[in-house]
């Protein structure tokens, strides 16, 4: 029998090669060490198996640096794929009215009422631009059923004889599959088939208009001009003002967009649809300020002061020309709320920033307009709502 091979017998380039060419006795833990020796940190370091972990943590942690970017550049919005792409270009210059004689009979504000509350808001909107001196037509878009109610008739009556207004008979675009509190919202859109007018500027009606917006019928051309949706965590234009051109080709798309619209659907989301990478950009801070802006839980308001504007609610309101009244949940300042309701509406009191005593700026601002539009309501369409205490 020839004699057993040891791994002395082994040169020494094969010493510590797992792969021997040949079968030994050693069965102790000292044979296996030596068969299957602990690596080194240099061999550690060299392995294939290291490498591979190292590659997939720095591709796992480029995934996520290029994720996180991926939601806040929103690259398929800035190439027009997915939503809007004029969300990102630069804001229009606000003209100044041209001088010399102007043709105010091209021009109108356009509002529109489904019911007697909207009704009351647009007639309040109607008497705000008679007090500014808005020199453009007016036009209520109505529909039949305002014509049961005796509420209704009188403020019909009111709007055309003491604010000059052009009353339209108007088909209601309701949907029924829809949430109810916008289910008649898409009648809005209606403004873009009033193709007699060569610009028409839309208010939401659920608002309180504190300038006059003659100027904006001089915008840049376009086939429509819109403030962003700041409030929102996603590029998106909001509808609440809009500044467009009517034609008979849009507002095809238009009648498309609404029949096809389905829960989840409204005007606001038919108008980015087809606008998207058409418009141009309204500036937020003056022309699309929220009530609710006045309680945001962001002390620094990052999404309406932008990186480098300092919050300031009296100089805020002060610039404002157009404020929309959005709170949700709490109810639209012509309905009842309880005393509940408005304890958590209310924006609270904040440290100022010298820390030595309250400031109850916003708070008092936010107040103040509940409290304003009540009033005007009662004064404008005798509807009787008690102001807001606080």
């Amino acid at each position: 029998m020839a004699p057993q091979r040891t791994l002395s017998d082994v040169p020494d380039f094969l010493q510590n090669s797992p792969f021997l060419p040949f079968d030994t006795d050693a069965s102790s833990s000292d044979a296996a060490e030596i068969a299957h020796p602990k690596p080194t940190v240099a061999q550690i370091v060299r392995s294939k198996r290291l490498r591979t972990i190292i590659i997939a943590l720095i591709t796992f942690t480029a995934l996520f640096i290029l994720l996180g970017k991926f939601r806040t550049d929103h690259p398929f919005t800035r190439l027009g794929i997915s939503g809007p792409k004029c969300y990102f270009t630069p804001p229009v210059t606000i003209p100044e009215v041209p001088p010399g004689e102007v043709d105010w009979t091209r021009f109108a504000y356009i509002q529109y009422a489904t019911s007697d509350d909207y009704l009351c808001n647009s007639l309040m909107l109607f008497a705000t631009l008679e007090r500014l001196e808005s020199r453009a037509d007016r036009v209520l878009l109505y529909t039949a059923n305002l014509l049961y109610s005796s509420t209704a008739t009188r403020l019909l009556e009111s709007a055309r004889a003491d604010y000059n207004v052009q009353l339209v008979l108007v088909e209601k675009q309701h949907k029924n599959d829809v949430h109810y509190v916008w289910a008649d919202s898409y009648t809005k859109l209606l403004a873009f088939n009033q193709t007699q007018y060569e610009r028409v500027i839309h208010l939401d009606s659920d608002s309180t208009l504190r300038e006059n917006l003659d100027n904006l019928f001089f915008l840049p051309e376009a086939p429509i001009v819109l403030p962003k949706a700041y409030w929102l965590g996603k590029p998106k234009l909001g509808a609440h003002i809009m500044v467009l051109q009517p034609s008979d080709d849009i507002f095809g798309k238009i009648v498309k967009g609404i029949r096809g619209a389905s829960r989840g659907t409204y005007d606001m989301e038919i108008v980015n649809k087809i606008f998207g990478t058409s418009c141009l950009l309204l500036p937020h801070q003056p022309y699309a300020l929220l009530t609710g802006e006045f309680g945001s839980p962001d002390p620094e308001h990052k999404a309406f002061m932008g990186e480098d504007g300092d919050w300031d609610p009296e100089m805020v309101l002060e610039q404002a020309k157009f404020v929309h009244f959005s709170d949700y949940p709490f109810p639209k300042p012509w309905e009842e709320t309880t005393a509940e309701q408005q304890e958590k509406a209310v924006p609270p009191c904040v440290d100022n920033y010298q820390g030595w005593k309250e400031d109850c700026r916003a708070r008092e601002i936010w107040i103040n307009l509940y409290k304003d539009f009540k009033e005007r309501r009662w004064a404008v369409c005798s509807l009787d709502d008690s102001p807001l205490e606080g």
